[in-house]
């Protein structure tokens, strides 16, 4: 009897305790100009990993191609575990390079973020939830930055997409809002709510519609959030905004 308890207790602390991990989710690359491919790996055995696309569920089995800009959710399951929570991962095609353009940034980055400095927005490597490792992100610590953007050749333009970097146990938040003009006509602006809890650390993209238009010239304005929210350790100082590309859209 003492062994079949034993056992009953060990299974319901297995089944109502234990959380699966979340899949690690690998990509070729989060900038694309034909494909980007996207392998899932789960590390407890006899779990299945499925993923979502367009709000259709799928069960993994192979590396995942994709053609177009899209977001992907992985999660893994298990009959005698709790399933993992989502590991959502964006990746973007490129439709224009911005490689050639020229930048003025005001105020500069941090020095202890300052990337590759202006070309870190244009050299086509998004950076990861990693933002100490490597040069990829431009961080400021900043009420308001001004982007000043001079393309090689007039553009048509409906939209534009920044690279942004969520690591709230970091004290990096999404911005307050974001505005786009060129020669002083505002042309396209967005405001973002300021989270009311934590959020999972991120490497995304912010889109901002234009009117659509040739554009030769802009001026991207970057508003944080007046103060980091009260439920959060650094509650009343300015946040951090991490910046890692721009990108345009016909």
């Amino acid at each position: 009897m003492a062994s079949q308890i034993s056992f009953a207790q060990n299974h319901f602390a297995k089944t109502e305790m234990f959380k699966l991990s979340t899949p690690k989710i690998e990509a070729d690359s989060l900038l694309f100009i034909k494909r980007a491919t996207i392998i899932a790996k789960s590390g407890e055995s006899g779990s299945t990993v499925y993923f979502k696309r367009d709000g259709q569920q799928h069960t993994y089995q192979s590396p995942i191609v994709l053609k177009e800009s899209e977001w992907v959710s992985f999660w893994s399951e298990h009959p005698d575990f709790e399933s993992s929570d989502l590991q959502t991962i964006e990746v973007v095609k490129i439709t224009h390079s911005m490689v050639d353009s020229e930048l003025i940034i005001e105020p500069q980055p941090n020095e202890a973020y300052n990337g590759k400095g202006w070309k870190t927005l244009v050299d086509l490597e998004k950076g990861t939830t990693n933002f100490r490792n490597g040069h990829s992100w431009l961080g400021f610590q900043k009420e308001t930055i001004t982007i000043s953007v001079k393309l090689k050749k007039p553009t048509m333009i409906s939209k534009l997409q920044m690279g942004i970097l969520i690591d709230h146990g970091s004290w990096i938040f999404s911005p307050k809002a974001v505005k786009v003009e060129a020669s002083k006509e505002i042309i396209g602006t967005k405001e973002f709510e300021a989270p009311s809890t934590a959020e999972s650390s991120e490497s995304t993209f912010l889109t901002i519609d234009t009117i659509p238009r040739v554009y030769g010239e802009l001026v991207v304005t970057i508003k944080a959030l007046d103060a980091i929210p009260d439920w959060h350790p650094g509650k009343g100082t300015v946040p951090w905004i991490f910046i890692d590309e721009l990108l345009i859209e016909p």
